[in-house]
């Protein structure tokens, strides 16, 4: 185990290292630290991105589906 993981594990939770993780994995190159637990990412990088494009065409056929 690298010295960084050791200190990671000793000074964050699980949540904000499972954070840090899926946002390294993540295609978002916006993301900004702010502050203490605020996390700022460019909305329109969101907007673009094909995890958003697939869940929005999801969340359309369902709202048409179910339309009186």
């Amino acid at each position: 185990m690298t010295i960084f993981k050791t200190i990671t594990k000793l000074f964050l939770s699980k949540e904000a290292i499972e954070l840090g993780e899926s946002l390294c994995k993540s295609n978002i190159h916006s993301a900004e630290v702010v502050g203490r637990r605020t996390i700022v990412v460019d909305a329109r990088e969101i907007a673009r991105s094909p995890e958003f494009k697939k869940l929005q065409q999801e969340a359309s056929k369902y709202i048409r589906s179910n339309r009186p």
